[in-house]
């Protein structure tokens, strides 16, 4: 029953988290208005035919900017991922199967970047970058690699003394074979389904940066600075700030699900 509940709940979210990808992929096709093209006539205008999400106060179709919005949004949280996970993990594997010495410089500098919450970190980096999109994926970027190398490091401190790798070395496999062939693509597991997990998290961060505009700049369309604009028009011009901060929480949501539906179902693969 449990493992049937775990399956459903990862087709679910995985589903769900495939339409999200579809929606921001096909924005260009979905989208009924273009999300720059102001109409004065139609200025916050309310949910109905035509502008299901409503207006913005220039006009423009908030369902449109939703859309662009997402895409940027999940572009970016994409482009963070890769990069720190790449950067991350890379490091973590040196960690893990260098001397003591490089291990211990290696950690500590790792520390150093997760002693500070991660968002006010990103505040701090992404303000003294300067406003930009990315500036905003570098500053996410140097805050989230710390996560991925401290747990490609314990996969490696824990796989490099599996029987299946000391039976490698007695059977005469080289180093650089043992590491490419048999401790590196054991690691993956966990740090795949880390990376899914991160997508919620940081998401939210991308769009807490955007919200006090540190993101891309009006009027590019992001979904954390379209919830900052409308700000000032709540509460009688509800839609403004209601539908992208509903994308936010739905987007983080499903992907939150599914990164962790997806850990629990391979946890036993790992354990194995």
């Amino acid at each position: 029953m449990v493992t049937l509940r775990r399956n459903l709940t990862l087709a679910g979210s995985g589903l769900l988290a495939a339409a999200i990808v579809a929606a921001v992929a096909l924005a260009p096709w979905l989208s009924p208005h273009h999300p720059f093209a102001p109409d004065l006539s139609a200025r916050l205008v309310s949910p109905r035919p035509g502008h299901a999400f409503g207006t913005d106060e220039v006009g423009r179709d908030i369902l449109s900017r939703v859309l662009y919005g997402a895409r940027i949004s999940l572009l970016s949280t994409l482009a963070i991922i890769g990069l720190a996970g790449a950067s991350g993990t890379a490091l973590g594997l040196v960690s893990g199967l260098g001397s003591a010495r490089l291990d211990n410089l290696l950690m500590r500098a790792t520390d150093l970047f997760l002693a500070i919450p991660p968002l006010i970190l990103a505040l701090a980096i992404g303000a003294a970058l300067g406003p930009s999109l990315q500036n905003v994926v570098i500053a996410v970027t140097l805050v989230w690699w710390p996560g991925y190398a401290r747990l490609a490091r314990a996969q490696v401190l824990s796989i490099k003394h599996e029987l299946y790798v000391e039976a490698a070395h007695a059977a005469g496999a080289g180093y650089r074979r043992i590491v490419v062939g048999h401790i590196f693509p054991n690691s993956m597991g966990p740090l795949w389904a880390k990376a899914t997990t991160d997508v919620a998290y940081v998401l939210l961060t991308i769009s807490s940066l955007g919200f006090v505009g540190l993101g891309p700049q009006p009027p590019t369309p992001e979904l954390g600075n379209m919830v900052a604009a409308g700000r000032g028009y709540v509460p009688d011009v509800w839609w403004y700030s209601a539908f992208p901060g509903l994308a936010i929480f739905l987007s983080a949501l499903v992907f939150a699900l599914f990164g962790d539906a997806l850990q629990e179902v391979m946890e036993p693969t790992w354990r194995r």
